[in-house]
């Protein structure tokens, strides 16, 4: 069996301290849910990306991968923890111009894509 070291203790320490101040962010409430949403969810995932519209009216499309929306939602207290599991990732939304062509690209290409915005 390994002893401690003081570098270990030092590194606890220090895990110690953020895990308190993230704690304190990552468990205030942000709103309720009525009943538990899967991850799967069509409507909730495109909720998701629907909101991304909304926060810039400006864009035509937005499309993401499937795979970066990681958990779902029980059913109480909405948290920041809880929407940061949804996306645990450090993206960020940009936004460009891109010819048609490369759109249908990205789609033909893609896997399990969630798209807002496009009609047929």
């Amino acid at each position: 069996m390994l002893a401690a070291s003081d570098d270990d203790f030092e590194i606890s320490e220090l895990v110690a301290k953020w895990r308190e101040v993230s704690d304190d962010v990552l468990s205030v409430k942000l709103g309720f849910n009525g009943k538990a949403i899967e991850q799967r969810d069509a409507r909730f995932r495109q909720a998701i990306i629907d909101s991304w519209l909304i926060q810039d009216p400006s864009a035509d499309i937005a499309i993401t991968n499937g795979g970066g929306l990681r958990e779902g939602l029980d059913a109480g207290d909405i948290t920041f923890g809880d929407v940061f599991n949804i996306m645990p990732f450090d993206n960020t939304i940009i936004a460009t111009q891109v010819p048609g062509r490369v759109i249908n690209d990205v789609l033909a290409s893609g896997t399990r894509p969630v798209i807002a915005g496009l009609r047929e």
